[in-house]
Order: structure tokens, then C-alpha cells, then sequence
């Protein structure tokens, strides 16, 4: 494997993702179901600078008349997360998560586009229900988020913090294959 484009298809080739080449630009369109929703997104790559951006997009939209709490929400989820952000469109109330990383001159290790690509898919997927709860819901981002926090899911119970072990994992045989033609 030379080039990003040969290692990010090995990745996903390796772990069952379907993805289907952009004729646009450089990189790969997916579409998989994760625990809490589905998700459509793309993988960008940049060889001339060794990048990869991979961006879900969350199927929600943000009326105008509550864009500031979803704007104080996507701050809050931000500071706490430690891999990516969210992206949050406010002409087109769009809501995308976004992880990158460049490699520069250096090779790029199988294991750490791996880590990119379901750092992403899992994130996205963890904090849907918080942006949902707040986006339905009649409860102030700052209350959300903190019983949020404090909520510990009984399906990550594992110690190991691998992807393999993410129930997110388990539902990558979903991908709807097919919508993506």
C-alpha cells in the first residue's frame, strides 16, 4: 500500500465498510447504521499533504427559532470531546462531526486511519441522542448535557476502549450498500 487512497480502502475493506469512491474529489462515500441512528458521510483525503477528514453527517436539521441551543450544545459536546467536533451549519441547520489527521511525508499506518474512521462513526453516534433529546426535547442544553454525562451506557461495560468492542462495531454489517449507488 502507497498512497492514503490504497490505506483507507484497506481499512475499511478490512472491517466490512462499504464505501463507494467520490467522482468528485479524492476519497469515499459511506453510509452505515450505528446504535442510535443512521449515518451518511464522506472521507476526504489529500495525498499531496498526507490528510484524511472524515465528516458524518448527523440526520437531523436545526429550525432557526432554536439554533442558540444547539449552538450552546454543540460548545458544550466540543469541550468534551477530545477527537474531533461537531460542525454546525447555521444558514442550512446542519449538523456534521468532523475528525482529520495529517501525515505529511510520513507513512500512514493502517491501525491509525482505522482509529480516525471509528473515532468519527463512534462519536457521532454516541452523542445523537443528546443533540435529538435537546433538539425535540423542552430541556435546557446545559441540564441535558450534564445527565448526559452522568448517564453510563451498560453496553459499553468492556475495559478495552478498542473499536472492536464498540457496539457501534457490531452494527457495521448494516451498511446499506445499495443506497449508496
Amino acid at each position: 500500500m502507497n498512497t492514503l487512497m490504497e490505506v483507507v480502502k484497506y481499512v475499511c475493506d478490512q472491517n466490512d465498510i462499504h464505501v463507494k469512491q467520490l467522482s468528485d474529489r479524492i476519497g469515499f462515500k459511506f453510509m452505515l447504521s450505528g446504535k442510535n441512528s443512521m449515518f451518511v458521510g464522506g472521507i476526504e483525503i489529500d495525498e499531496k499533504y498526507g490528510a484524511v477528514s472524515v465528516t458524518t453527517h448527523v440526520p437531523l436539521m436545526v429550525p432557526k427559532n432554536i439554533m442558540a441551543k444547539i449552538v450552546e450544545l454543540v460548545v458544550r459536546i466540543n469541550e468534551a470531546t477530545c477527537v474531533g467536533n461537531f460542525k454546525l451549519h447555521i444558514e442550512t441547520g446542519t449538523i456534521c462531526y468532523k475528525t482529520s489527521i495529517i501525515f505529511g511525508k510520513a507513512p500512514a499506518h493502517h491501525e491509525i486511519i482505522e482509529h480516525l474512521l471509528f473515532a468519527n462513526w463512534i462519536l457521532a453516534d454516541r452523542w445523537f441522542p443528546l443533540i435529538a433529546e435537546v433538539l425535540f426535547g423542552n430541556t435546557s442544553p446545559q441540564k441535558a448535557f450534564e445527565a448526559f454525562l452522568d448517564y453510563e451506557d451498560p453496553s459499553c461495560e468492556s475495559e478495552e476502549t478498542s473499536p472492536s468492542v464498540h457496539p457501534f462495531r457490531r452494527n457495521l454489517g448494516d451498511l446499506a450498500g445499495g443506497a449508496l449507488n
